[in-house]
């Protein structure tokens, strides 16, 4: 079992300690660089003679649906480094800049995988900024508290599985 790390806001309450920095890098530079650029190269050649804002439109939603799938279903990236994305359990809470609660919505069971709603709010700040601002706000988080803040906030984490 992975160690604890040093900054992480794990403690013996919640379980099993988040993914080391270094796999859950590879991991994200596979998922959200590698895979996002291949993808992009495909459909962009297939959409080449396609008006630009519909190009865009198609491309955007591919990206999105990347994002859903590999949560949902199947990450190749942390499939690789041995890691996993499981729910921690519990109501998981949706509120603007941590104070306008919007509504609470039940998580899976501890361990088990994350529910759609979980999956949404766990990439939420991802969306509005795809491929640019989010992605280093997310990267920020991961090398400073060793999770990424949305997965704080779905009540999400990444572990170790070798």
């Amino acid at each position: 079992m992975d160690e604890v790390i040093k900054g992480s806001n794990w403690n013996a309450d919640s379980g099993t300690p988040p993914a080391r920095k270094r796999m859950r890098f590879a991991a994200d530079f596979i998922d959200l660089l590698i895979i996002p650029a291949v993808l992009g190269g495909i459909f962009g050649l297939v959409l080449i003679a396609a008006p630009d804002l519909l190009r865009d439109i198609l491309l955007t939603a591919v990206y999105v649906g990347w994002i859903f799938f590999r949560d949902l279903y199947f990450s190749p990236g942390r499939w690789m480094v041995g890691l996993k994305l499981i729910s921690l359990g519990g109501d998981a809470e949706i509120s603007l800049f941590g104070s306008v609660k919007l509504f609470k919505f039940k998580t899976t069971s501890s361990g088990s995988k994350p529910s759609f709603l979980q999956v949404v709010w766990r990439n939420f700040w991802i969306y509005p900024y795809i491929l640019v601002i989010g992605y280093w706000v997310e990267l920020v988080g991961l090398f400073v508290k060793s999770e990424r803040f949305m997965d704080l906030a779905a009540k999400t984490r990444v572990i170790g599985t070798r």
